[in-house]
């Protein structure tokens, strides 16, 4: 699961993401508070950012985690013409 957001559309995105309350889910049953163990994508284009956040159960995969975006980035970029990158 990959979720992408664009403060450049909703600048309160950013603030939300440091703080650490994107992903963060509740139990429907008993409402603990929870984080999703899912990827997101951060795209500022106002600043010519894109940066591939992992959940911290991932630390031990950083490297891994790292090549992949590096592919999947790459890949991205083969896809848009010139103009729109």
């Amino acid at each position: 699961m990959l979720s992408a957001l664009s403060v450049s559309d909703n600048p309160e995105l950013k603030e939300a993401l440091i703080a650490g309350e994107i992903n963060l889910v509740s139990c429907p049953k008993c409402g603990e508070m929870f984080y999703a163990e899912c990827f997101i994508l951060y795209h500022d284009s106002r600043n010519e950012l894109i940066a591939f956040v992992y959940p911290l159960s991932f630390q031990n995969q950083g490297a891994q985690c790292k090549m992949k975006m590096r592919k999947e980035f790459e890949l991205a970029l083969e896809t848009l013409k010139k103009n729109k990158r």
